[in-house]
């Protein structure tokens, strides 16, 4: 289970900041499909925004830290 820093549980769909720009929770990745895709990672989530695209967020990571919860959508 992937937490955000405020230990709510990543969900598809979230509304989430990166870097402070908006962006949307689009998959969320376990480490057998990470590997496949050749990655060495215990498991991630793929988010999308206007300004970079899709972005694979692994936990410990340079980029895990600069994602923030914003919204879920029902």
């Amino acid at each position: 289970m992937l937490l955000y820093d405020d230990c709510v549980t990543v969900q598809v769909g979230d509304r989430v900041t990166h870097h402070g720009v908006p962006a949307i929770v689009e998959s969320i990745h376990d480490a057998a499909e990470l590997l496949r895709w050749g990655l060495e990672e215990e498991s991630g989530f793929m988010i999308v925004c206007d300004q970079c695209g899709r972005v694979l967020i692994n936990p410990g990571s340079y980029d895990w830290e600069d994602v923030s919860f914003l919204a879920r959508v029902s």
